[in-house]
């Protein structure tokens, strides 16, 4: 059978021209799909390896699987390095191909996960870090060789698929990796000596006449002044016998909103956004039942689990150095790089409550 000026031979036992025709086709498009470029003898012999793949999994144990195009693709371990093949057909059945190609793009990524506890005796603040670089559109086997400033910063723990070099001096790091098109581990690390970002002063009021209790709460971010904290949220249980919980208005109030769960008995203030150095103080008005247990509401309202995150800032001050993307000739690839960071802290705690609170 001949196609596009190729040559397929096909052993088969009473199979029709049309399943032919399928199969033939099938393999011509998850080969343009996957390879990036068109079928013809010069590109077959370039990427034979792609062919075979293809062929694998599409008879895999001997027979004819049910396999799509973007499957064939996706579970190629040579990435494809260009969008989707669009096909149309003219008239007499002809038929046009067009391969719109990708530009590569690597993106390192620095994340950090915050926990703490806080409490009158106890200020224990823990950050843990990890470095990934996440890759589309390389070609198969390149490389990446990043530079990485460790001066007044932690040491880094590199994965097992990564060369990590120090230099003589030991403010220098080079990370050596094969890429995938896909994301990749780098290496952790830990933040010591780190202060909490966070500064929380609440004051708790009680009429027991009106059985009404307030709690004030005063939230300062000790971020740098031009971080942004964000979704910065505190959950608290309330107090027994809760009837209802409304935030009363006025001042900095109006940047928090509140929240009262039912089923939980607990309280959620939140603050969409709070930058380094401001702060917001809001007063929650609580209708309860009773008020004979008065350490026990003091107790509830002075115990939180706070979460946030913070994007574009981290502990680590991430120094990049050198960024080069290579193809497996040691060639540099134009690639489009990109970094990022982020902070994220999730059910931190923070204990405000001794015998002596007011």
């Amino acid at each position: 059978m001949e196609k596009d000026s190729l040559f397929f031979v096909i052993a088969h036992n009473k199979c029709s021209l049309v399943n032919l025709e399928s199969h033939v086709s099938f393999f011509k498009y998850s080969f343009e799909l996957t390879a990036g470029e068109r079928l013809t003898s010069d590109s077959l012999v370039r990427k034979i390896h792609f062919a075979y793949e293809i062929l694998a999994k599409y008879f895999l144990f001997g027979a004819r699987q049910e396999c799509s195009l973007s499957k064939i693709a996706a579970s190629s371990f040579f990435r494809p390095n260009s969008t989707a093949v669009s096909t149309k057909r003219g008239w007499f059945g002809a038929q046009t191909t067009t391969i719109a190609p990708l530009s590569p793009h690597v993106m390192l990524f620095l994340h950090e996960e915050m926990t703490f506890l806080l409490s009158a005796n106890l200020n224990n603040v823990r950050v843990t870090g990890a470095l990934n670089l996440h890759s589309s559109s390389l070609p198969s086997l390149s490389t990446c060789s990043l530079g990485v400033d460790l001066s007044g910063r932690p040491n880094l723990v590199p994965s097992e698929d990564v060369f990590i070099d120090f230099t003589s001096s030991s403010s220098a790091a080079k990370l050596d990796c094969c890429l995938s098109n896909e994301n990749l581990f780098l290496a952790r690390y830990d933040v010591e000596n780190i202060s909490c970002p966070l500064k929380l002063k609440v004051t708790v009021r009680i009429r027991e006449a009106d059985k009404i209790v307030e709690t004030s709460i005063c939230c300062k971010s000790e971020l740098p002044k031009n971080v942004r904290m964000q979704e910065l949220k505190l959950r608290f249980q309330l107090p027994e016998g809760t009837v209802n919980a409304i935030l009363l208005g006025g001042g900095t109030s109006l940047l928090a909103s509140f929240s009262m769960e039912k089923e939980t008995n607990e309280g959620i203030w939140q603050a969409k956004s709070l930058f380094g150095g401001a702060e917001v103080d809001s007063t929650i008005s609580i209708a309860v039942s009773t008020v004979d247990d008065v350490q026990s509401i003091k107790r509830r309202l002075n115990n939180f689990v706070c979460s946030f995150h913070v994007e574009d800032f981290s502990f680590f001050r991430l120094a990049v150095s050198k960024f080069k993307i290579c193809d497996q000739s040691r060639s540099p690839i134009p690639v489009e790089r990109k970094t990022r960071q982020r902070l994220s802290c999730a059910n931190a705690r923070i204990n405000l409550y001794t015998e002596n609170t007011p």
